[in-house]
């Protein structure tokens, strides 16, 4: 087809094949632009279903407007037959080259993963499950831009399965368990998959997901277990018994209460006041699950400090201190709400106990200096930021998306910062 020219496009070079498409470069002749075109494979044409599958993709993926979710610009058919999607070209190569070429740097792999995420969630929201996150469907252009590609197997929160029944789509390796037992399946089997990948852009290779791994739903605690020490082998860290006491501690043994901190987790992290609320409602319910659920008294906290309910905020800090005294992070989010709260001396006082911790273990600078900027002392959070930097914190990570650092965000030295780590503001 190279050479050829199809309504008004012409084919300029072969960019790749698959089960489901073959994909060309070209020229738009009407706008003078290099695009895509993907062809739906002959022998397919007269599969009803892999035609449905198709123009599925062109619908869906067009329908989301987002910076990280692939351009569609029409779907067409050519005289004989043939469908096939006009797409933005995009000057870049595929994440599995990027992974294959070992060249993956910590902090390109964890921006990677974020636009990543930032992609499905614009796809969640519009109830959009892609259903084949892998490193071959994301592409990587020349100024780091990640595109989510390929949604044909993609489909809508309560849609009706674009495949036969029993049969499973998706790519084995990256799929979730109910995925892999062709059940039903969530935007959480996107997150998974998102979660595999930065395993393999990290490590340079996929997860070993054995027979092991293959348990009920109860077992799931026991089962993260053993899959943080997998990881934490495989990555060959050198970790202390502190340090892997804390890899795999369990924050609640009640399975049903964990489900519902996740559920709390997520709906509270869209940060809107329907997501706040529906997320306050799971954490509470997780909590009467389990009263000494710790972590869910934390996130529950912090969730009702976004809200402006610091009262309440206070006390879920208060009562996971009571449950777990020696956890930096807690000391940190009861100082920060303190500060803002106006009780500046207990905020000062909890930033001396944790100074005063960080002598006999490990505390993150980053603790430190959001409760300093609860207290409105700008200069002393950048200073405690630049330590988290130097010491490598994984909270850093946090660095676009804390609301508490909100007020940083304009200062030049914030600004910075972001540029170190190689994070877009």
């Amino acid at each position: 087809m190279i050479g050829q020219t199809i309504s008004h496009y012409k084919i300029l070079a072969k960019l790749g094949e698959g089960g489901m498409g073959i994909v060309y470069k070209a020229q738009d002749l009407k706008l003078n632009r290099t695009v895509a075109l993907k062809f739906l494979p002959m022998a397919l044409t007269s599969d009803s279903e892999a035609v449905n599958r198709f123009i599925n993709e062109a619908q869906t993926a067009s329908a989301l407007d987002h910076a990280n979710i692939c351009t569609i610009h029409e779907i067409d058919e050519t005289e004989d037959g043939r469908i096939f999607i006009c797409m933005a070209y995009y000057d870049g190569e595929t994440l599995r080259k990027k992974v294959a070429s070992g060249q993956l740097s910590v902090n390109s792999a964890i921006d990677i993963a974020i636009q990543i995420a930032n992609g499905l969630a614009r796809a969640h929201e519009a109830g959009v499950i892609h259903r084949d996150i892998k490193p071959e469907n994301i592409i990587v252009t020349r100024r780091g831009e990640v595109k989510i590609i390929d949604f044909g197997i993609a489909k809508l929160a309560g849609q009706n399965r674009l495949t036969k029944t029993g049969s499973t789509l998706g790519t084995m390796m990256y799929m979730s368990p109910e995925q892999l037992h062709g059940k039903e399946v969530d935007y959480r089997a996107d997150i998974w998959a998102l979660g595999v990948v930065l395993y393999e852009m990290l490590a340079g290779q996929a997860p070993f997901w054995g027979e092991q791994y293959n348990r009920k739903f109860a077992d799931i605690l026991a089962v993260q277990e053993e899959i943080a020490n997998e990881i934490s082998q495989q990555l060959r860290l050198k970790l202390s018994g502190e340090e892997r006491k804390r890899l795999t501690k369990r924050y609640t043994e009640n399975t049903e209460a964990y489900q519902l901190y996740l559920k709390g987790r997520y709906y509270a992290n869209k940060f809107t006041k329907e997501g706040f609320d529906t997320g306050i409602e799971y954490l509470r319910q997780a909590i009467a699950m389990d009263p000494s659920y710790w972590l869910a008294h934390l996130f529950l906290g912090r969730v009702y400090e976004q809200k402006g309910r610091l009262a309440e905020a206070i006390e879920e800090f208060q009562q996971a201190r009571r449950i777990e005294d020696a956890i930096p992070e807690i000391l940190a989010a009861l100082g920060h709400a303190y500060a803002v709260s106006g009780r500046k001396a207990e905020a000062q006082s909890l930033i001396e106990e944790l100074q005063e911790r960080s002598k006999q273990g490990y505390v993150s600078s980053y603790n430190l200096a959001t409760t300093y900027i609860g207290l409105g002392e700008k200069d002393h959070a950048f200073e405690w930021l630049e330590k988290a930097h130097t010491e490598r914190s994984f909270y850093l990570t946090w660095l676009t998306v804390n609301p508490e650092l909100d007020s940083l965000r304009a200062d030049a030295r914030f600004l910075a910062l972001l540029k170190k780590m190689e994070l877009k503001p």
